[in-house]
C-alpha cells in the first residue's frame, strides 16, 4: 500500500507541476525515477529497522517456554534447557 501512495505522490508532483509543463518526456523519466528511487529508499530503510524489538524476542521465548512446559507436556530436561537460553538472554539484555 505505501508503494502505491509513492507512486501516486511523485506521479502528482511531476504531472502536474508547472517545472516540466508540455515536456512529457522529462515528466515521465522524472516520475519513473523518482519512483523508483523512493521505492528504494523504502525498502532499504525496512531492511535496517527490525520489525520486532528484542525485549519482544524474549517475552515470546518465555511464553513459548511455558506452552512447552505445561500444555505441550515436554520433558524436563527439554524446557530446562530452553530456559536456560532464555534466563541467558533475559541477563544480557536486562
Amino acid at each position: 500500500m505505501s508503494c502505491l501512495a509513492i507512486v501516486s505522490n511523485v506521479g502528482i508532483i511531476c504531472f502536474t507541476s508547472a517545472v516540466f509543463d508540455r515536456k512529457t518526456d522529462e515528466a515521465f523519466k522524472a516520475f519513473t525515477f523518482g519512483s523508483l528511487f523512493l521505492i528504494g529508499i523504502k525498502y532499504i530503510i525496512g531492511g535496517l529497522i527490525p520489525d520486532l524489538p528484542k525485549n519482544v524476542h524474549i517475552i515470546l521465548a518465555r511464553h513459548s517456554n511455558i506452552v512447552a512446559k505445561y500444555l505441550e507436556n515436554k520433558k524436563e530436561t527439554e524446557v530446562d534447557q530452553f530456559a536456560e537460553k532464555v534466563n541467558y538472554l533475559v541477563d544480557t539484555f536486562s
